[in-house]
């Protein structure tokens, strides 16, 4: 099946799902996708090589101003992915979880580590912005990077 997406650098998985539920010749739906054909453990799945934590840490910030964990809560072991905030500037706070989630291990990790705190809803959707920082927040991380 052909499916209407351009492979390139930055393609990912939320963009086949897309081009999948927008095929007129297949069943599937953008869960679907993931459920039946590119989850990680689907006929379709290709893992990427994932460069080892303390290398990415390293690499990240000779080249930006403030290196964070992006959403904690979806990783299988949260309190794990947050024991790794002691080492990083920031940790994503805000974030469009499904359902009703407790984020206050992130604000405790927030809290003892002094990170900032970040968030949005990037691309995994069609509309940016679904989740942002608060003002007062944005100011923080604005001075930090200034």
């Amino acid at each position: 099946m052909r499916l209407d997406v351009d492979i390139g650098e930055g393609i990912g998985r939320p963009h086949i799902a897309r081009a999948v539920d927008g095929n007129p010749n297949t069943e599937y739906d953008y869960e679907g996708a993931f459920d039946d054909l590119i989850g990680g453990d689907c006929d379709c799945f290709v893992a990427r090589d994932v460069t080892p934590y303390d290398r990415g840490r390293e690499l990240l910030s000779a080249a930006c101003g403030v290196v964070g964990l992006a959403h904690p809560l979806r990783y299988p072991d949260p309190a794990a992915a947050l024991a790794l905030t002691e080492d990083l500037d920031a940790v994503e706070r805000f974030y469009p979880y499904d359902g009703a989630v407790d984020v206050r291990p992130v604000e405790r990790a927030i809290a003892d580590h002094d990170l900032l705190a970040t968030g949005g809803s990037d691309a995994h959707d069609h509309t940016l912005g679904v989740a942002g920082l608060p003002e007062s927040d944005f100011r923080t991380l604005d001075a930090r990077l200034a």
